[in-house]
């Protein structure tokens, strides 16, 4: 049975990191010599509105309303 022959070539993998968000090559060994990878940073999304609703955000409403006439006019049922 044949040894498989080791390859001479570099192994390349395609990253998207914050430096290069639209990607690019790396060598996945250097990395792992290199510094750790970046944390994942935290963004609220609909979670956390949903959780600050449910347990205790005050929410305000503006005075202002749209008249009923603008209303109507903005959303009408198209016709058949």
């Amino acid at each position: 049975m044949k040894q498989p022959i080791a390859s001479s070539r570099k192994r390349r993998v395609w990253r998207i990191t914050q430096d290069a968000p639209l990607g690019k090559y790396v060598d996945p060994n250097e990395e792992a010599a290199g510094s750790p990878l970046p944390q994942e940073r935290f963004e609220p999304g609909w979670r956390q509105s949903s959780f600050d609703l449910a347990y205790g955000l005050d929410v305000s409403e503006a005075g202002e309303t749209v008249p009923d006439d603008v209303m109507d006019e903005l959303f009408r049922k198209p016709a058949r």
